[in-house]
Formats: C-alpha cells, structure tokens, sequence
C-alpha cells in the first residue's frame, strides 16, 4: 500500500502523460473518451432489461447468446466505477474553491432532480390520478427520498421504478463523499478508498450470511464506486494512469475469464462467497476498462473504440436512457398482450417478435431521451452557469 500512496513527485510528465492529465484534471475539463465509456455503460444496461423479460429461446444455439445478455446487469457498476471517477476528480480540483459545497450540490441538482423527480411525478401523481395505474410497488415516500434501494432489498417490487435503486445509491454517497474530500489530503482519501474496498465486501459477507440480498444496499456495493475515486486520485499524480494502464488489459482479462462465469448465477443465488468474489471481479474489469479509455490514444483502437460517436452520442444521453427505458419496455410488452395480432405473432414467430421489440424498444428509447434532452433537461443545465467554480 505504501508504494501506491507514495508517488514520485519529482519525476517529470512524459509526453503521453502530460495531455492525459491535463485533461482529466480541472473542473470543467471534458474528455471525450468518458463520454464512450458512458454510452457502453448504458447500452449494457438496455440489452441486459430489453432480454431479461424476454422468455428464453427455445433453440439451443441461441440460448448461449439469450445467457451473455445477462453480463449487461454489470453495465451499472460501470456506470459506479465512472460516477466516482467524474465526481471526485471534480471534488478534489475545487477543494479551494469557496463556494465548493454550494457549487457540487447546485449542480448534481439541476443535472438529476429535473429528470428523476419529473418521472415520479408522471408516475406515480398524474398516471395513478387519471388511469388509476400503479406503476410500482414500492411506498412512494422511499422514491421521493431517494431510498427505494433499502425498500427493494427488504422485498418491494420496484415495478417501472426499480431501476432507480442504483440512482438512489448514487444520491446517497454524493451526501457523504463531498465532506470527506473535503477534510483530507490525496494519500489519505487513497487510504480511505482502498480500506473501503476491502471493508465493502466484509459487509456484503454480514448481510449475505443474514439472508438478505447485497445488491441494492450503499456499503455493499460502495466499493465500485470508490474505486473510480481510488482512479481520480491516481490520475492527479505527476505519472497519472500512464503506468496503470500497462497492467489494464492483462487485469481486464483476468477479471472477465474469472467473473464471467459468474453472470450466470448473477441474481438470488445466495452463496456468500459468490457475493463477495464477484462484485470486485466486476469492479476491476471496469476499472481496467476506464484506464484503457482514458490514457489509450485516440488513433488506437482502445482509442478509436471510446471516441466512436455513436457511442459518446449514446452516452451524451445515458441518463435519459437510462431512465425511460424500463417503463417503456413494460409498455410495449403490454401492447403486444392487447394489440390485435401482436400475441400471435409472438406465439408464431417469436424471433420476429422480439426484433420488433427490441427496434421499438431501442428506438423509443433514444427517441425520449433526445426529446428529454433538448426540450427539458436542456434548460436547467443551462442554469449551471451560476454553480461555476472558480
């Protein structure tokens, strides 16, 4: 751990490590590749919930294909491992500033509440009101609070809404980790991330060994998220990820041989030693995939990879994504039931079925996002303006 904590200060930046961390460091600075990175996150996410209420297929050469859709549920800890990554690499670059608190928390607001609390107010205050329709099972109270994840791990049915346990986790360490940034230096916040990481999963070992599900609880899944912060500091140090990424593909390959396997008893297998091996499998595979993305060049593959537009298109709009998914794909499942025609065709044809699905579904989907985007969002992220740091 020492060696870790303890950079070499005097050694100058090589050439490649020098725009590497002049763009990862500052408040404000962008770096394309991130946005890659967030659309692979969130189109993981589409193909894992778009086939997991699909029924399995009977032939056997495509089951193997129907299994690999499962790895997608994975694309949330990605989407951890980068929120950790972004958010303390920016809280760290403003610890000077002296509106630091005001400034963080003014605009995570204006970026998730206009969307998040929007959606709850369709669903769960004018869609029960007109149609009488009760989206999810969860007390309204933990939605509004940002706690549905502690709900659904009690047992609630999230319905629509149980997508927004992983929103909730988020929330909930932006209350925490501001303050902690705050009150210390780089090598200790590193101390505090790799002790968390081996803390998260005696925790998931406690609460596994009690018969209760780790998967939407904060401490137990903390550590991905804290991983991408242990990733942020590293990359303020004189070298950056330049030596980290000599070591990423050969982790990433190791971690997705090892945890791969494991996607297939992903949800409710119970074991607490799967539990605990799995999630840092997942986290480091992730870890190794946002170094690659970040110090690869833009000419490489890696590079290339991350910086397609597609994919940063796709992660310009992951949160809308993200969010409006699950409710339509349970609209469109509805539709086939009701629509003249639709329940046969599944019946007759379901391959044909599902292709449709997944088009509508897809195309749905960014369609929302975008219209979100550029009618809605748009215009309170544009009140960031008065959030900016200094």
């Amino acid at each position: 751990m020492s060696s870790l904590l303890a950079w070499p200060v005097a050694r100058p930046l090589t050439a490649r490590a020098r725009p590497i961390a002049e763009a990862v460091a500052g408040p404000g600075r962008h770096v394309p590749a991130l946005d890659g990175i967030r659309g692979l996150a969130v189109l993981l996410v589409l193909v894992f919930h778009i086939f997991q209420v699909e029924p399995a297929p009977r032939q056997t050469w495509l089951r193997l294909g129907y299994a690999a859709t499962r790895f997608g549920q994975t694309g949330v800890d990605l989407f951890f491992v980068l929120s950790g990554f972004l958010i303390t690499g920016i809280l760290f670059d403003s610890k000077t500033s002296p509106r630091y608190f005001l400034n963080f928390y003014g605009r995570r607001t204006l970026r998730i509440f206009p969307l998040y609390y929007g959606v709850l107010v369709v669903l769960l205050v004018i869609l029960p009101a007109v149609f009488g329709l009760r989206v999810t099972g969860i007390a309204p109270v933990w939605l509004w609070t940002f706690s549905a994840n502690f709900a659904m791990a009690a047992g609630a049915d999230g319905g629509m809404l149980g997508h927004f346990w992983s929103l909730a986790i988020e929330e909930q360490f932006y209350l925490a980790w501001p303050w902690i940034v705050y009150a210390l230096g780089r090598a200790a916040l590193m101390r505090v991330c790799l002790v968390s990481l081996v803390a998260a999963a005696g925790v998931r070992v406690l609460v596994e060994s009690q018969g209760v599900s780790s998967f939407m609880i904060t401490p137990c899944r903390v550590d991905t998220l804290l991983l991408g912060a242990l990733l942020a500091l590293a990359a303020r140090s004189p070298l950056g990820l330049v030596d980290w990424s000599r070591q990423a593909v050969a982790l990433a390959l190791a971690a997705l041989a090892l945890g791969l396997p494991l996607c297939g008893t992903m949800r409710g297998s119970g074991s607490v030693w799967l539990q605990v091996v799995k999630y840092p499998l997942i986290a480091a595979l992730y870890g190794a995939v946002l170094v690659l993305g970040v110090t690869a060049p833009r000419g490489s593959r890696i590079g290339q990879f991350f910086n397609h537009g597609a994919l940063r298109n796709l992660g310009k709009y992951s949160f809308g994504l993200y969010v409006y998914h699950p409710p339509l794909i349970q609209g469109v499942h509805w539709l086939f039931q009701v629509v003249p025609g639709a329940a046969p065709l599944t019946e007759v044809h379901p391959a044909i079925a599902l292709v449709v699905k997944v088009v509508i579904i897809a195309a749905g989907s960014y369609g929302l996002a975008w219209l979100s985007w550029h009618l809605y969002e748009k215009r309170f992220l544009a009140l960031k303006r008065y959030f900016e740091y200094s």
